[in-house]
């Protein structure tokens, strides 16, 4: 019987994009075993409480509280939005974790047979690397990583990773490339030896890729949950990296409309506002600027404060409505366009729904994502997470009047339908669980041959 290992740091937005694999396994008999917190198990219930599916929960730093990060981490908080937070984030976030992740992975492989499971794990859970890298311990049949962000690979012609620029092929593009590749990598410098500390101590022989790429080149196989469409061109990509899109979510069951709701459905033009489930304290950031923006506009405004209770100071517009949280399945079928911080999730459920978008996010992913929605034509990218009246108002203006990002975003949607990344994602997991190397124990033999890697 084939095992499948789901594993991802206790973050929603992290956890949610591999529930429809989990489901999609288990209804086609596997065993599935989800990885992360205990705080998070009500999200995965449907697959825990099967008869084919368990929870084996995180403990100690792997733990954290993902629902209340700015608390959890004060020095990601006071970092300044911009570049610094993809150095920040793993020091204080995602490196400490490696040791409990490692533990734990090692613990599920343990209690049944390595050499017929497969680990799949969102790129932010980096409890498998030491194993692929050399250190002693159980090893599954395969890995799989996730993209659950954008893709976070280096390539020589494109900005690196976190200072959200937009890809120019110029002859002087790829100088500020390089430029800025050269700048974040002398400044990651101590991260990567934080890095690298913690997976020797761990016994891996092989040093880590740069930490970014890393997501993608530590796994034996690595998706990326999105399509072409909403990437830049890139020269080549590894073999073991491909793009299958994301797999969709299940339909809301129950849904209790809130009293104004066939104001929504009669509506011509609706404009949905959010500033999704992470960072979202400040609703001054979005929230209030677009309600003020559009109190004047023929559309109707929905906003929504990611679970949050909505702020009894809200100045609420005629034309606006406002609710804590709704369904996005329920929402999208009449929202004209999306003002959203730019979580990558939100992001791409509008896409998928071929809704175009309106971006002001400067924090974690966001500027990342923002500007891959400008640069595939779906949206305006604002390049700030605090914008301004005026600015939030004639970009909706301009989307609302510009069939080419409703046409551009309908044409990504096309992209996801195309694709079937839970079927890619079974086929794989079935390749690995018949390897022949499925569940050696480790001993020193790292991936160095494989990637080109240093040893220690």
């Amino acid at each position: 019987m084939v095992r499948v290992v789901l594993a991802a740091i206790p973050m929603p937005g992290h956890l949610i994009p591999l529930l429809p694999i989990g489901r999609h396994l288990v209804e086609n008999g596997y065993d599935v075993t989800v990885l992360t917190s205990e705080a998070l198990e009500p999200l995965a219930g449907d697959i825990v409480n099967s008869p084919r599916g368990r929870l084996h929960p995180l403990r100690g730093k792997a733990a954290f509280d993902g629902n209340r990060i700015l608390a959890e981490f004060p020095v990601v908080k006071d970092t300044p939005a911009g570049y610094r937070q993809v150095i920040v984030a793993p020091q204080e976030m995602f490196i400490p974790p490696i040791p409990e992740q490692f533990r734990a992975v090692q613990e599920v492989l343990e209690a049944g047979d390595p050499a017929t499971t497969v680990v799949i794990h969102e790129g932010f859970f980096h409890g498998t690397w030491p194993l692929l890298l050399g250190a002693p311990g159980l090893r599954p049949a395969g890995t799989i990583g996730l993209g659950v962000s954008v893709l976070t690979l280096e390539d020589p012609r494109l900005p690196p990773f976190g200072f959200g620029a937009a890809p120019d092929l110029s002859a002087p593009g790829e100088r500020r490339a390089r430029d800025l590749r050269d700048r974040l990598h002398r400044e990651f410098e101590p991260v990567q030896k934080q890095l690298d500390d913690v997976l020797a101590g761990l016994g891996a022989v092989d040093r880590a890729p740069y930490y970014w790429d890393s997501f993608s080149l530590l796994c034996d196989t690595f998706f990326q949950l999105s399509p072409p469409g909403l990437e830049y061109e890139r020269g080549s990509l590894p073999e073991h990296v491909e793009l299958i899109g994301r797999p969709g979510s299940p339909a809301t069951a129950h849904f209790d409309a809130p009293p104004w709701w066939n104001d929504v459905v009669t509506a011509d033009r609706v404009v949905f506002v959010t500033q999704g489930t992470l960072n979202n304290e400040n609703h001054g950031a979005l929230i209030g600027p677009a309600l003020e923006a559009l109190a004047d506009s023929d559309a109707l405004v929905v906003a929504t404060f990611g679970g949050r209770p909505v702020p009894p100071d809200l100045v609420v517009p005629a034309n606006a409505r406002v609710i804590s949280y709704l369904p996005y399945d329920m929402i999208f079928p009449h929202t004209s366009v999306l003002v959203t911080n730019g979580g990558f999730g939100g992001v791409q459920a509008a896409l998928m729904a071929g809704i175009p978008l309106v971006v002001a996010g400067d924090t974690e992913d966001k500027p990342e994502v923002a500007m891959r929605v400008e640069h595939a034509g779906a949206g305006i990218n604002l390049r700030t997470g605090l914008p301004g009246v005026p600015a939030v108002r004639q970009a909706v203006e301009r989307v609302l009047r510009d069939p080419s990002f409703r046409s551009r975003a309908e044409g990504i949607r096309d992209e996801y339908r195309a694709r079937d990344p839970l079927a890619r994602i079974k086929d794989e997991v079935d390749r690995m669980a018949s390897s022949p190397r499925a569940g050696r124990r480790q001993a020193g033999h790292g991936i160095s041959g494989v990637l080109g890697l240093p040893g220690r």
